[in-house]
Order: C-alpha cells, then structure tokens, then sequence
C-alpha cells in the first residue's frame, strides 16, 4: 500500500510518525508549510497530485494508493475529487477530521474573518506561549497542552503559518459537500466520538451517499494522529486487505 499522509494546522510532517509505526507501512509525507506560497484551489494540482504520480509510479501490481489527509490536510486534498487525474491514480482518500466546507457565504465571511485574527497574531511580534495556549483552549480541542513539536513548528514556520491563517481559511473554501457525495473514488471519514462538531457532519454525509464509508472511534477527540494512531493505522490496514 502507498501512502500520502498531509498533517494538519499548527502540525508537522512528524505527526505520521506514530501512525507510521503502528502500521508498519511506510506513509509519504507533504509539508504543508514548505509549500505555504501555493494557492489553496491550486495545491491539489501543484502539491498533491506530483506526489500521487510517483506513487502510482513506484506501486506494484494490485497495490492500493490512498491519500490521508487530517484536518487542514484533509481540506487541501478535496480538490482532488475534481481532478480526473487524480481520481484515476487513487485507489481511496481518507478526511480525518476534516471539515467539508461552510454552505453559506455569510459563514465563510464570519470564518474568514476569525481566520485572518489568527493569521495577525502569528504575524505581530505577539509571544507564541500566549497565542498557542490560546488555540489549544478552543473547544474543539479540549483544552489540550502545548507540545514542544507544536512550539518547535510554530517557531520555525511561523510566518508560513500565520500566511496560511488567510490563504487556506475556511472561509475561502468552496463547499465541498456535493462532491463528496456524488464522488466515484471511495472515501473514507474518520471522527473522533468526542469530537461532536465533526461527528456530526461525518453523520449527516451517510445519508447522502453509499460511496461515504464513516469510522467514528469511541473515547476519541479531534486530534487523531495524536490520541488514536493505533486506531487509524487498523482502518488503513484495512483499506489494504
């Protein structure tokens, strides 16, 4: 099996590693922030697609080639669903965590509103402790603790990140809702139980599409990578089989 696994914001390539290691299968990697400059219409094309053709290319007869992408990872392969090219070399592509897309514009102004506060912060000269406290208190969170891999990223990246607040909001996403559900490439959803805004959209989508496959994990939040690796690396063991 061939995997391109895309990591989510604030995240690194490194957040695969766990899964990696639970899968025993190596998975590809995209640095979302080595490629910040990249339009979010364009980095499916410019980003994903270059990296799904080598691994066509290097697959052997019968091996499956999937796109994992979670959380902002998950929304820059959406694209994918409208590239002929693409649906042609994937075998299955699997949102983890991954929003759809806001219906309404109203939403998306209010979303991308909030985005760009984010993307100023990590723009000003603002301390990261106080900004990165501030994102792990948000609901959908938990009120998780800063990591030293998140300080490490944000540290390095941190004006790629603060880009990409603006660049790759939400609120600049078309809705992908639709696509999804007339899709003719197998997805894969997988939520976090506790996750209650995603599991819900995850929910909704089963009754639009007997092409929607859903894997809500029980005692599981939105940060998958981190909380439930094992649990991921047993669906794409089974995406194999």
């Amino acid at each position: 099996m061939k995997i391109l696994g895309l990591h989510g914001n604030l995240g690194s390539v490194s957040d695969w590693d766990a899964t990696e290691s639970a899968l025993g299968d190596s998975i590809e990697r995209a640095d979302l922030w080595e490629n910040a400059d990249i339009a979010l219409d364009q980095f499916a094309s410019e980003v994903i697609l270059p990296r799904l053709r080598k691994l066509k290319q290097s697959a052997g007869i019968g091996e499956r080639v999937i796109v994992v992408g979670y959380s902002l990872g998950g929304r820059l392969a959406l694209p994918l669903l409208k590239q002929p090219e693409a649906v042609s070399l994937l075998d299955q592509l699997f949102l983890v965590s991954t929003h759809p897309g806001l219906s309404s514009p109203e939403e998306r102004a209010l979303r991308l509103e909030h985005d760009q506060v984010w993307a100023s912060r990590f723009h000003s000269e603002e301390p990261l402790e106080g900004i990165l406290s501030d994102w792990n208190e948000q609901a959908v969170f938990e009120a998780g603790q800063i990591s030293a891999e998140q300080v490490a990223v944000t540290t390095r990246y941190r004006r790629e990140i603060g880009q990409a607040f603006d660049r790759w909001s939400l609120g600049r996403q078309g809705c992908c809702r639709t696509a999804l559900s007339e899709a003719s490439l197998p997805i894969s959803l997988v939520v976090g139980q506790r996750d209650a805004k995603f599991a819900a959209l995850a929910k909704a989508f089963i009754e639009t599409s007997s092409r929607l496959e859903v894997n809500c994990l029980p005692q599981v939040g939105h940060r998958i990578l981190l909380e439930a690796p094992e649990k991921l690396a047993g669906i794409l063991r089974g995406c194999a089989l």
